[in-house]
């Protein structure tokens, strides 16, 4: 049975993420409403019980993170824009924005740092994103052997097919001795004159 009081219950448009650093404690402000419809996992924390890093309905602690570059998240999920230094620092924003899981977020720095890569940025947001993928990274001595066992591979490969032609030549070259005709079975019972 539920009893209507009348008085109807009030959600705070604003709540605030408690970043926590050791002693350093930081609050950040921002609107719930951009929060809940931008991050997946933020909206898991806001929704969650009180035993997940929540402090109260409007507070949430969020633990070993940059505050400047959480704060820029947070910004980033009521204004769709972000400022950031270099691509080095776009590519720490990315993988907040991965932890946090930001999809908007995510979109927004890759096409940034597609749009700003050069070769003196490439080698690092080359390393990242194979990070993000998965695949490990080979350093160039390895990369070496690799390209030479490669090629040695290959030239193996290559001498084989040519033997492997060779050895087909010889034996049509035999069977056009012996005679055309027939199968061959009868052209090797009579004798080469």
């Amino acid at each position: 049975t539920n009893i209507y009081t009348g008085v109807p219950i009030i959600v705070n448009p604003y709540i605030d993420f408690i970043v926590v650093n050791g002693d350093d404690r930081y609050m950040i402000r921002c609107e719930r409403k951009s929060v809940l419809e931008r991050s997946v996992e933020l909206a898991k924390l806001i929704h969650a019980g009180p035993n997940s890093g929540r402090k109260s309905d409007n507070h949430f602690q969020i633990s070993n993170v940059d505050k400047n570059d959480f704060e820029l998240i947070v910004r980033y999920m009521e204004k769709h824009f972000i400022p950031y230094r270099d691509h080095k620092h776009l590519l720490k924003i990315l993988e907040l924005a991965d932890r946090f899981n930001v999809p908007d977020l995510i979109i927004y720095c890759i096409r940034e740092l597609d749009l700003s890569i050069s070769s003196a940025t490439a080698l690092d947001i080359f390393k990242a994103l194979w990070f993000y993928q998965g695949i490990a990274l080979t350093n160039q001595r390895q990369t070496v052997i690799t390209t030479q066992e490669t090629a040695q591979q290959l030239a193996r490969r290559q001498s084989k097919a040519k033997a492997a032609a060779k050895q087909l030549a010889a034996q049509a070259a035999q069977a056009n001795e012996n005679g055309a005709d027939g199968d061959g079975a009868q052209a090797n019972l009579i004798p080469n004159p």
